[in-house]
C-alpha cells in the first residue's frame, strides 16, 4: 500500500506480487545457489522480487548500503538512546562500569575483539545482535570453537573505531553485515533470476560523504537516514514515507508451521545435518519434537538449522568420503 502511493505520486510503474509459491520446493533450490551456508530468511522475497523484475528489465538498481552508511537500522537509534542515558550517570560510576566490562568475560560473540579495539561498550549491542549463534546445539568441541571465534579477526583495519558511537557501529555493520549477508543475498538471488543488480549508494563518493558526517547527525526524532529523508522530501511529500522502518522478511513461524513443516521434520530427524557429526542428535530430535508441539523454539534457530541441513544435502558434508 505504501509503495503504491509513492509510485502513484511519482508516476512510475508499480507491480504487486502475491506470494503463493511452494516454499518446500523453492527453498532447497534457492539455498543451493549460495554454495555456502546461508540462512537470511529474506532470501526468498529477494528472489521473488528479482524474478518479477527480470520479466521487465535486465539490470536493476538496489538501495543496499543505505542503512549501514546513513544510520538506518533501528538498533542505531537504540544505541544512541542508550548512550544518552549512560551520559546521565555520574562519571565515577561510569568508570567503575567501564572497568568491570573490561575485566569481565562477555557472553556476546566478538566482545573480546571490541575491547581490544577500544570500541565503546554500547557498540556490543549491535555487533552481538548481528552474530548470535545457536552454538548450544553443537557437539562440545565445536561449541567451544564457536564461542572463541573472533568475527572481526579477518577485517583488521576495515572495522576500525570511528569518531563517535554511531560512526563506530556503522563501520562495523559496513565491514561485516553488509558484505557477509546483504550483498551476498542480493547477488545470489538476482543471479538466480538472471537479473543484474547494481548498488549506487556504494559508490566510493557516496561512502566517503556518509562517513564524513558525524553519526548523530544521521538520526533525528523521526528515525535514521536523516540525510536521505531530507533529500527525498524535495520530491515526495513526507507523509508518504515518514513511517516506522519495515524489514524485508516474511513470517518465518507461519512458514515453519505450514509449507515447511514436513521439510523441517525430515531435516532435523534424518538428513545430512544429523549425520554431519557437528550436532548432538538428541538435541536435534528434541527440537523436532518441540516444533511438532505447541512448545516451539524461536523460529530463527529452526530456520537456520534447516538452511544448513539443506546446504549439506546439496553440497555434501565437508571431509566426508
Amino acid at each position: 500500500m505504501h509503495a503504491r502511493r509513492v509510485a502513484a505520486h511519482l508516476g512510475t510503474d508499480h507491480h504487486e506480487l502475491p506470494i503463493g509459491h511452494d516454499l518446500a520446493h523453492e527453498l532447497p533450490r534457492l539455498v543451493a545457489h549460495f554454495g555456502e551456508p546461508f540462512a537470511d530468511k529474506s532470501l526468498v522475497p529477494t528472489y521473488l522480487v528479482a524474478k518479477a523484475a527480470r520479466a521487465h528489465v535486465k539490470v536493476a538498481l538496489t538501495g543496499d548500503g543505505g542503512d549501514e552508511l546513513f544510520g538506518g537500522y533501528t538498533s542505531h537509534a537504540i544505541s544512541l538512546a542508550r548512550e544518552a542515558r549512560a551520559a546521565r550517570v555520574p562519571l565515577p560510576l561510569r568508570e567503575v562500569a567501564r572497568f568491570a566490562c573490561a575485566h569481565t568475560p562477555s557472553a556476546l560473540p566478538g566482545a573480546a575483539s571490541i575491547r581490544r579495539r577500544g570500541l565503546p561498550e554500547a557498540s556490543r549491542f549491535v555487533l552481538g545482535s548481528r552474530l548470535l549463534r545457536a552454538d548450544e546445539w553443537l557437539v562440545p568441541e565445536l561449541a567451544r570453537a564457536a564461542r572463541g571465534y573472533d568475527p572481526l579477526s579477518d577485517r583488521r583495519g576495515r572495522a576500525s573505531p570511528g569518531t563517535d558511537l554511531l560512526d563506530t557501529i556503522r563501520r562495523i555493520d559496513f565491514a561485516t553485515y553488509l558484505p557477509d549477508d546483504v550483498l551476498v543475498k542480493v547477488d545470489r538471488m538476482t543471479m538466480a533470476a538472471s537479473l543484474e543488480s547494481r548498488a549506487p549508494l556504494l559508490d566510493r563518493r557516496v561512502v566517503d560523504l556518509a562517513f564524513s558526517v558525524p553519526g548523530p547527525e544521521h538520526v533525528d526524532a523521526r528515525g535514521g537516514k536523516r540525510l536521505l529523508r531530507e533529500a527525498l522530501s524535495r520530491r515526495v511529500p513526507r507523509p508518504l514515507f515518514e513511517r516506522p522502518k519495515q524489514g524485508f522478511a516474511l513470517p518465518t513461524r507461519a512458514w515453519l508451521d505450514g509449507p515447511l513443516r514436513a521439510l523441517v521434520q525430515a531435516t532435523l530427524r534424518n538428513s545430512a545435518l544429523t549425520r554431519s557429526g557437528w550436532f548432538e542428535p538428541s538435541r536435534l530430535h528434541a527440537l523436532a519434537d518441540a516444533e511438532a508441539s505447541m512448545d516451539r523454539p524461536p523460529s530463527e534457530i529452526t530456520f537456520r538449522l534447516l538452511c544448513l541441513g539443506l546446504h549439506l544435502e546439496t553440497h555434501g558434508i565437508p571431509g566426508a568420503p
